[in-house]
């Protein structure tokens, strides 16, 4: 008995390294350094563009969300269901706004302002999802990754597709989500990605 409560702690703490090193805002870094790269002339310019989006669409809303939490007046995020995700979502998508206005102002890359359309779009679109059914993000941040990747950088990089496996492993074991709601969080950003942001990649 003994061993069978060490051997499901060992796969609960598994199961939250999963969920946290396989996260939408660590795969953000990721997806928005391969479009800066891609987008820009140089490392420098790729480098200075990719800050200012993490910053605004990353750093911010997370600082913001978590500040927020502390005292009590937003849910925790990572146990928040339903409509109590609403407005952590509703801060997040603010400033992805702000960070879309911006880079339309300075004149940003064209990708990487198709990608903060898209982003806005789906968070958005899984917003409005979200109080009806728990929908995954971190589905929806695997996906997006292996889209944005797989159009700018060819057809040998889908493999990074088989990231869902984990997750989806790790979001059921969690308790916080079911397959179904994983699956569809990626399935959903997929057709949005593909919609939004190929066209605009094709190249």
């Amino acid at each position: 008995m003994l061993a069978l409560k060490l051997r499901r702690d060992q796969l609960d703490a598994l199961a939250r390294r999963i969920s946290d090193l396989i996260s939408p805002p660590l795969l953000l870094i990721l997806l928005v350094w391969a479009v800066a790269q891609r987008a820009s002339s140089n490392v420098s310019e790729a480098i200075g563009w990719a800050t200012l989006y993490l910053l605004l669409a990353d750093v911010l809303p997370i600082v913001s969300v978590r500040w927020l939490a502390r005292r009590g007046m937003l849910a925790d995020v990572e146990r928040a269901r339903g409509r109590e995700r609403l407005k952590p979502l509703a801060i997040s998508l603010s400033w992805v706004g702000v960070a879309f206005a911006l880079f339309q102002i300075l004149g940003a890359p064209p990708l990487l302002r198709a990608l903060l359309q898209t982003q806005l779009a789906q968070g958005l679109v899984m917003a409005a999802i979200t109080p009806f059914w728990q929908i995954s993000f971190h589905g929806g941040a695997v996906a997006a990754l292996a889209m944005v990747v797989a159009v700018l950088y060819g057809e040998k990089t889908w493999p990074l597709a088989l990231l869902l496996v984990p997750v989806t492993w790790s979001q059921v074991r969690l308790g916080r989500h079911t397959t179904a709601q994983v699956l569809v969080g990626a399935l959903v950003t997929a057709a949005l990605y593909k919609w939004l942001f190929w066209p605009c990649a094709s190249f």
